[in-house]
């Protein structure tokens, strides 16, 4: 006996959450829109669908994220392919990408105000550390036209999934690199003008963590010192080859001016560990500019290239 749409969500329903359920059938029965099964309670699902329909609540039942059980996440109004090798993006790192794009328009500002035509045509390098699914690099990539993205990432596999989403998407002012954080851009000496880091900051003692983590790649969620270590890492990278090394006590606020420039880096934690992040950046030198739910960004002053 052919299974209805109503019967087949009623039962569904009980098993994952309803939202869900409908989701999995819209993209089992090929439907757009999900109000289709208002009206259309009593239509037949084939056996094809239905059993692929069934397939998907049953991983979703053991915990698997709906997102790698579909392939597909959207972030910042735009489809990434995700799969088991990077994370699953989530809404609140669009913040990360929104904020990397009004620090490149304020860049682009300067360069407009200081009347180098020089500086102007030159893009902006935006750094993307711990790329993933490269859903930061690339939203960013699309927002800011006159901009060079790289992403690194220290999974090659993560780096296949980036570089599908971006031939995908298009994008053409955006380069993919193996890389242990920095290090391939220290090697190329690329300096950039904002870094972006979505980096592991999970520990592996928190309480907290849901049954659907136990899917994500280990290597882009865990971290050691708290869940600390790789952001520390960056920012000691840092400081170590971009920071400015002359000494801003001995400079007129002119020649700050004429010889420095702001740089920017943003950093996505938990909250629970931004304080400390926060005393150990300052420690170093730079300087809190925005502390927003899960983001931190940070600002440090580095010699004008000649």
């Amino acid at each position: 006996m052919a299974t209805t749409v109503k019967s087949w969500l009623d039962v569904s329903k009980q098993i994952i959450n309803p939202t869900e359920a409908e989701i999995i059938l819209a993209v089992s029965m090929d439907v757009q829109d999900r109000s289709f099964f208002v009206t259309h309670g009593a239509d037949k699902i084939s056996d094809e669908a239905r059993k692929k329909a069934d397939q998907m609540v049953a991983l979703r039942a053991n915990k698997v994220p709906l997102a790698y059980i579909l392939g597909v996440k959207w972030f910042m109004g735009r489809p990434f392919l995700v799969n088991q090798n990077v994370l699953i993006p989530r809404p609140e790192t669009e913040l990360a990408a929104e904020l990397a794009g009004k620090l490149y328009y304020r860049i682009i500002d300067g360069k407009f105000n200081s009347g180098e035509q020089s500086d102007m045509k030159k893009p902006v390098t935006i750094v993307d550390v711990g790329t993933g699914s490269g859903c930061i690099g690339l939203s960013v990539a699309l927002e800011c036209a006159n901009s060079q993205v790289i992403g690194l990432d220290i999974s090659k596999d993560a780096l296949t999934v980036a570089r599908i989403n971006r031939d995908k998407l298009g994008v053409k002012n955006i380069k993919f690199y193996k890389s242990a954080l920095l290090s391939t851009i220290l090697r190329l000496k690329i300096r950039p003008e904002i870094i972006v880091a979505n980096l592991p900051y999970v520990d592996e003692s928190w309480e907290w963590q849901s049954p659907e983590l136990q899917y994500e790649p280990k290597l882009a969620l865990y971290a050691d010192k708290d869940g600390l270590a790789q952001i520390y890492r960056l920012l000691d990278q840092i400081k170590r080859n971009y920071f400015t090394a002359k000494n801003l006590e001995e400079l007129s606020e002119a020649e700050i001016q004429a010889e420095l420039e702001t740089n920017y880096v943003i950093i996505e934690s938990d909250m629970s560990q931004q304080q400390k992040i926060i005393e150990y950046a300052e420690k170093l030198g730079f300087e809190l500019g925005l502390k927003k739910d899960l983001i931190l960004g940070f600002f440090y002053l580095v010699d004008k290239p000649k």
